[in-house]
């Protein structure tokens, strides 16, 4: 799931990235540096979110590195949806809604 989502994410930061005029040699290698990044963020929030007593302070900051690289590469609906769960004060609500998202993102 994780990784359909991150395959997405490099095809909107490709488009959205050349439609700020950046040249595909400069893309590539920003892209490439942003999918690892990706990896260890979305690694860091699955272990926050199979742990036995979840941390809300934890999860929130790994929902933030993972909202700031998602915008810096277009993907603003995700990035947003994302945001929207940081704002949640449950933290089974906030598991339930990080779930749903991902799941509705990785279609």
């Amino acid at each position: 799931m994780l990784n359909i989502i991150i395959e997405k994410t490099e095809r909107i930061g490709m488009e959205y990235l050349t439609g700020l005029g950046f040249p595909e040699d400069q893309v590539k290698p920003l892209l490439e540096q942003a999918r690892k990044d990706l990896e260890t963020e979305f690694t860091r929030l699955e272990e926050l979110r199979t742990a036995p007593d979840p941390n809300a302070e934890k999860l929130d900051k790994a929902l933030h590195a993972i909202k700031g690289l998602l915008f810096n590469l277009g993907n603003h609906e995700l990035a947003e949806r994302l945001e929207a769960i940081r704002h949640e004060q449950d933290v089974d609500r906030m598991l339930r809604d990080l779930d749903t998202v991902l799941r509705e993102a990785a279609r």
